[in-house]
This record gives structure tokens, sequence and C-alpha cells, in this order.
């Protein structure tokens, strides 16, 4: 079983590290492309239909995510990634199955991607 899924992060560090973890504890995940802001994101959500998204979330750019997240309409499950720990809260009020603090730690990441695919 393949689970297509895209990465949504402004930083390339971040998502190489994130590709590189899924890439190898979790070959089911097929990586189709990494956005850098919420209007590629949105255009790749509807070129590929992910069943994973990672996005990225923060002071700086949560005013563009509910045009996203209004689009979702349960059609993928979503990994939230952010610098701020306060962000987790807004992960769960957005039904969110994982969380990922910045800088990424792969035990989290195993963690917050096991329950998406799950």
């Amino acid at each position: 079983m393949r689970i297509d899924s895209i990465i949504i992060h402004h930083e390339l560090s971040v998502s190489s590290y994130l590709k590189k973890c899924l890439l190898t504890r979790f070959p089911e995940i097929n990586i189709h492309e990494e956005a850098l802001n919420y209007s590629e994101a949105d255009k790749l959500i509807k070129l590929i239909d992910p069943a994973l998204v990672f996005l990225e979330v923060g002071t700086d750019n949560r005013h563009a995510f509910p045009s996203l997240s209004a689009d979702r309409k349960g059609n993928f499950e979503m990994i939230y990634i952010s610098d701020r720990s306060e962000d987790a809260i807004q992960a769960i009020r957005d039904d969110a199955c994982g969380f990922l603090l910045n800088p990424l730690n792969v035990s989290d990441i195993v963690l917050s991607v096991g329950k998406a695919i799950r």
C-alpha cells in the first residue's frame, strides 16, 4: 500500500530531514512534492490528492491556513510542524493526527506517522 503525501515547509533543510526519515522508516509513504508555502500546497493538494500532509504552522503563516483547512473535508490526514509548542493546541483543535516540534527528532516522527497510517 502506497500513501501519497506532501510536505509544506519554508525551510528546505527541515523538509529534507523529514523526507530522509520517512524514506528510511516508512517505505510505504510516497513523498510526491514539497511546497514552500500554502499557495503551492493548495495546487499540489488538488493535483495529487494526498492521504497525508506534513504542514508547517506558525505565527507568520497562520492567516493563510484556513483556506487549506476548509478544502480538506476529511480527504487527508495532517501532521503539523512548528517551532512553537503552543501550536500543538491548534493542531488538536484542527483535528491533526500529529504534531512535530522543531528541531525534528526521529522518535516524534515515528510516533506521529505511525498514528497517521493506522
